[in-house]
């Protein structure tokens, strides 16, 4: 898992254009193309020679506490043929986690533990990948709850509205 946030963090910078010591560590030489926006969530899809990734990725739409100075933040599903992921889910905080905190994402009544490791969140149990894209598709909203590095409680809620379609768009670009 932690093997794809790179490329997560390099098509998020060169889509968005945020600014990560990630990022810096090689060139972004990939091409991303947006394919849909759907509601809140949008489907991308990047070459890198012979090899093609894509992803649905959206924003939260609302960040608690407020006020706080953080960076963007990303919520990924992520699909790369070429290494048999259909649906990785990575999370770009915007901020570091506290060392060795976990997060915990909600949607409806079900939670979901996810791992921390600097400013990134990956779904602490793989197998659950498909159980949680289908509990994205039936909600209507996810909440992330982790720690920052300063120990702050931070919440970031993403609208799924979009979600089936930019997912289902970025699966048939990427089978």
């Amino acid at each position: 898992m932690m093997k794809t946030i790179l490329p997560c963090v390099l098509l998020a910078s060169a889509v968005a254009g945020v600014s990560s010591a990630q990022a810096q560590t090689r060139p972004a030489t990939a091409k991303t193309v947006l394919l849909e926006k759907s509601e809140n969530w949008s489907a991308y899809a990047a070459q890198t020679g012979k090899e093609k990734v894509c992803y649905a990725l959206a924003q939260p739409d609302n960040r608690l506490p407020a006020g706080l100075n953080r960076d963007p933040a990303y919520f990924y599903v992520w699909m790369d043929p070429s290494k048999n992921i259909r649906t990785e889910i990575s999370v770009i905080l915007g901020f570091p986690a506290k060392d060795g905190a976990d997060a915990t994402a909600t949607i409806g009544t079900a939670n979901f533990a996810f791992s921390t490791k600097g400013g990134n969140a990956w779904l602490k149990n793989p197998a659950e990948s498909a159980r949680f894209v289908e509990t994205m598709r039936k909600g209507d909203k996810m909440v992330l709850k982790v720690t920052s590095q300063r120990g702050n409680a931070l919440t970031d809620s993403y609208s799924l509205s979009g979600v089936t379609s930019a997912v289902a768009r970025a699966a048939k670009e990427c089978p």
